[in-house]
């Protein structure tokens, strides 16, 4: 279920403050660990809201964090659904709003 009043807190925000800070992890050093084509800019890209979760990125953190990878994945579909009925939303209203009475 999406929070209607808040926005859902992003993946990048997960993994830094409930697994990267806890573990005493720089962007840097987690982008090793997940190996591959993982750099440091990738890492902080997620970690500043920049760029969401792909399924590789989610079965990667999964493997190292110990979490399902539809964790990640669901954190960031209910965050971008969010982000996209609010940006509706916000349309929608900026087009329907009342018209003044001609005096």
């Amino acid at each position: 279920m999406v929070p209607s009043r808040r926005p859902p807190v992003h993946p990048g925000v997960v993994l830094q403050e409930e697994f990267l800070n806890p573990m005493n992890l720089t962007p840097q050093q987690f982008a090793e660990k997940l190996g591959g084509a993982w750099t440091e800019l990738h890492v902080t890209a997620i970690l500043k809201g920049k760029q969401g979760i792909s399924a590789e990125a989610a079965r990667d953190f999964a493997s190292i964090l110990g979490t399902p990878a539809e964790f990640w994945l669901r954190l960031d579909q209910q965050h971008y659904q969010w982000e996209k009925i609010h940006h509706e939303y916000q349309n929608r209203k900026e087009v329907n709003k009342p018209l003044k009475k001609a005096q």
